[in-house]
């Protein structure tokens, strides 16, 4: 990932907009960033008054296996989602440490449809012959 912009380059790239009139589109042509990025600042100086980079809040690398497997053990019916939520990880680091735990049929949020488009498709012809 990429280090974030200090503060004084933000500033800079923002005078050229501000005080020396240039476009945004102009401003991210000649720093070579994006147009979303020069944007993005901007409105982050109009709703704070500054343009420091934002704290990122990181969730913990390494999953906690103790934990995860007694919230399992204790609450077999929960989903992968609020589980990450329980202990503070992403779903997809929740299955990843399920799957190393060796438990693979943990519920998950996606429910799969229960045609294929083929039937989907011969049952709307049905319902149109019969209307």
């Amino acid at each position: 990932m990429a280090r974030p912009c200090t503060k004084e380059f933000r500033e800079e790239i923002l005078s050229y907009v501000s005080e020396k009139g240039w476009s945004v589109e102009e401003v991210s042509a000649f720093f070579d960033i994006s147009e979303s990025v020069v944007y993005a600042w901007r409105k982050q100086l109009r709703e704070t008054g500054d343009v420091s980079p934002r704290k990122r809040e990181n969730k913990p690398r390494k999953a906690n296996y103790e934990e995860l497997l007694r919230i399992v053990r204790e609450n077999p019916s929960l989903l992968q989602v609020e589980i990450a939520k329980m202990i503070n990880m992403s779903r997809s680091g929740v299955s990843a440490a399920l799957r190393r735990l060796g438990i693979v049929k943990k519920k998950d949020h996606h429910i799969p449809r229960s045609r294929s488009s083929k039937t989907r498709r011969i049952l709307k012809k049905d319902i149109r012959y019969f209307a």
